[in-house]
């Protein structure tokens, strides 16, 4: 081993490591490792996939705990040292063997915490709580709301907190409510009875990621109120080779409708592929993923109708049938099966959507497939970083782009989502992705929030309440007059009431709450039915009105007849069937585009460069795209007459986007949203300028422009049903909507 970060670790850390036979520090590891000891701030560690950021974390961590729990002084530290925050149960059970066995030595205690490990075992370890504890938000939750009197003992000691997949938490419900639950450990921790002098230091925060779009935005995440004070260690480019392909096909074959698309029919059941007419992109899936490999596809449906093509094609030629599926809506012995045949077997190849993103150990993917266009290039990014995990290896990854169009219209002539792909690539190449907006009030989150601290603290004033969570809490965004609001909005709801001593504690409405089983997630969990086969469960599916007895679907690859549905027990019986359709699932939200990327797109119609990564077809489809956009004019005019309609191509983010089109609602135009563009119907440039010009002049309102969309009115998070409608609409308005953005849009279109 090379000196100097090596000589910082303590010598038990020094001798595991030649034990484990490792040769030399990676370089993430040695740069970490010296900002540790170097510095006292928090960190970032940005660093590619499986470039051994978990021990850039731990190995210091580890050392730290070794030299104050064996130090010969009189006041050694024990308890609970270090906490380990991941966004998935089945990335704690992997870190928590590799963290196991890299402290067997040192006799540091390491403990999981999730909704697999039994209630005793929780016990015993709050008992005697010691040494790195491993856990999902969810799961640090429920110790807040029923284990109230260990939440001082047990953080009283903790130093470090380690928080895995940055991203995956940065402007989400998850990470708003991690962020408070820390927040309150920190306040645990000082107590308010303390002198200043005797106040521990705050809680050093280590956080690791492999998909960061702006550092600045992340310390400000991290360290709201001292995002100067977070550092940065970052790995430098590696060097990797990237073998990447994206390929084209043309297909006007029958397709599953996405469940995306709310307004879709059903498709019918689709017969057994014949093997004369197998698309060109199934043979090529089956062509080019002989070895162990990810498929991310981005519906479950259009998963769950891929590989049961791709498994019935193979079965005909004879082929091994090695192939599976993994998504959210699975059973969990289902997904870890396929996690386990995925390290273990050789050449299983996985159709998969966002659940095997981050980092679980799946074992040595050779290649990474992309089945339709990616929805972000961070998730892109996120993506092909599955693959080439060990040192030497090529990143390898293979995108499919499938135009299902008959391309009727300009717009479907232009390849939307071929543009997209491409403009997606470019920015990946150029090292950039997408930055969450932290600036969220989070007004759902609050909500649970408030009452998680009145249940610890049986009972709390206003006052105390604003400061742990407000004040000196998590949710600065909040102002005060909109937190008094949501506390008369949970009265009315009966979920607090105050006592005459002013204390707020639960009402009724709310004791019911905190005591289900689903109050610990501060993200609302779709109802789903269960699929049941001979008492085992398959997975879940949304109960839509076509299925019925004798009804066919699709399920974990295979094909299933409905037997019975039972709506009190919540499940559905099935048994083999030869036919079958994808059903639909629930939790897929849809892209929210970035403007960079749908400038992107219309840089490429606009340029003449040609990415080396296009297979032919690609390339031709590219070509056709830039030929028609030139004769349609839609490179020097947003706006394309198509026989009596008006097209409007503003190429600008979702949210403007969608605010244009909520605009000319308002102007009671008949348009219709194609994608990338508006179509107004029977309708010229003039008509459309004198619709849209008196909003320049007097914005309006956001309660007329939300109005025209139903879900503001309901509610998108779990307890948007509890506050008060004007703060529900501001937030729809942050998070969804760009009205700034869409006038100047509409400025230099019309004027």
């Amino acid at each position: 081993m090379e000196n100097g970060a090596f000589d910082l670790l303590h010598p038990s850390m020094q001798q595991k490591l030649y034990d484990m036979r490792w040769t030399e520090l990676r370089p993430i590891q040695t740069a970490t490792i010296r900002a540790f000891f170097e510095r006292d701030g928090d960190l970032i560690v940005a660093a590619d996939t499986a470039a051994g950021k978990t021990e850039a974390a731990f190995l210091p961590i580890f050392s730290q705990i070794l030299r104050k729990t064996a130090s010969p002084s009189s006041n050694p530290i024990r308890g609970l040292r270090a906490l380990y925050v991941s966004p998935l149960r089945a990335l704690i059970n992997d870190q928590f063997h590799r963290l196991e066995d890299l402290c067997g030595r040192a006799g540091i205690p390491v403990f999981k915490w999730h909704g697999d490990v039994a209630s005793q075992r929780k016990k015993k370890f709050l008992a005697a709580p010691d040494g790195v504890l491993l856990i999902t938000p969810e799961s640090l939750e429920s110790i807040f709301v029923n284990h109230a009197s260990h939440v001082a003992p047990l953080f009283k000691n903790v130093s470090w907190i380690v928080l895995d997949e940055l991203h995956a938490f940065m402007g989400t419900e998850r990470g708003a409510q991690l962020k408070s639950l820390l927040s309150r450990a920190e306040e645990t921790r000082s107590g308010t009875t303390r002198p200043r002098a005797a106040q521990p230091r705050p809680m050093r925060l280590l956080a690791l990621s492999a998909t960061i779009g702006d550092f600045e935005v992340a310390k400000a995440w991290l360290r709201p109120r001292a995002p100067q004070s977070v550092e940065l260690v970052i790995a430098p480019d590696d060097g990797k080779e990237i073998l990447y392909r994206l390929k084209s096909y043309q297909s006007r074959r029958p397709w599953p409708q996405d469940e995306t698309d709310p307004g879709g029919e059903t498709p019918e059941p689709f017969a057994e592929p014949r093997l004369s007419a197998t698309p060109d992109y199934v043979s090529d899936l089956i062509r080019l993923f002989p070895s162990t490999s990810l498929i991310f596809v981005n519906s479950k449906r259009m998963l769950e109708h891929l590989v049961y093509t791709v498994q019935r094609v193979a079965e005909a030629k004879g082929l091994p049938d090695r192939y599976r599926v993994h998504h959210g809506s699975l059973s969990k012995i289902e997904r870890e099966d396929t996690e386990e045949a995925l390290k273990t077997k050789e050449g299983t190849v996985t159709f998969c959507s966002s659940t095997l993103e981050l980092g679980i150990d799946v074992g040595n993917v050779e290649r990474v497939g992309q089945f339709g266009a990616p929805w972000s290039v961070s998730a892109l990014r996120q993506r092909l970083g599955r693959s080439g995990r060990k040192d030497g290896e090529s990143s390898a990854m293979a995108l499919f782009i499938v135009d299902k169009s008959e391309q009727r219209s300009v717009i479907e002539k232009i390849h939307p989502e071929l543009l997209q792909a491409i403009a997606m690539s470019e920015l990946l190449f150029e090292r950039w992705c997408e930055s969450p907006d932290i600036d969220q009030p989070h007004y759902s989150t609050l909500v649970q929030q408030c009452l998680s601290v009145v249940a610890e603290k049986g009972g709390v004033s206003a006052k105390r309440l604003y400061d742990i969570l407000i004040g000196q809490g998590a949710f600065a965004a909040v102002p005060r007059s909109a937190f008094t609001e949501i506390l008369r909005s949970l009265g009315a709801h009966d979920l607090l009431e105050q006592t005459r001593e002013g204390a707020l504690i639960l009402g009724l409405a709310g004791e019911r709450l905190v005591r289900g089983y689903d109050f610990y997630a501060a993200f609302a969990v779709p109802q789903e039915i269960s699929v049941i086969h001979r008492g085992h469960k398959v997975g879940s599916i949304f109960l839509a009105l076509d299925m019925i007895p004798e009804g066919l679907i699709l399920l974990a690859g295979r094909r299933w007849k409905i037997l019975l549905i039972d709506m009190e027990k919540n499940e559905m019986t099935v048994e083999p069937a030869k036919g079958g359709k994808a059903p639909p699932f629930g939790g897929d939200a849809g892209p929210e585009i970035h403007a960079r990327v749908r400038r992107g797109m219309f840089d490429l119609l606009a340029g003449s460069h040609v990415p080396p990564y296009l297979d032919p077809g690609a390339a031709n489809m590219l070509e056709e795209a830039r030929a028609v956009a030139r004769e349609a004019g839609i490179l020097h005019s947003p706006f394309l007459s198509q026989k009596r309609n008006l097209l409007w191509l503003p190429w600008e983010s979702s949210a403007i986007h969608r605010t244009l089109l909520a605009l000319g609602l308002l102007a009671e135009m008949e348009l219709e949203d194609r994608g990338i563009a508006l179509e107004f119907k029977r309708t010229n440039h003039h008509e459309l300028k004198e619709a849209y010009m008196p909003f320049l002049e007097a914005p309006p309102t956001i309660e007329r422009i939300a109005a025209k969309f139903e879900l503001a009115l309901k509610g998108r998070e779990k307890y948007d049903r509890y506050i008060p409608e004007n703060l529900l609409l501001q937030s729809f308005e942050k998070k969804y909507l760009d009205i700034p953005g869409a006038l100047r849009t509409i400025s230099k279109a019309v004027l």
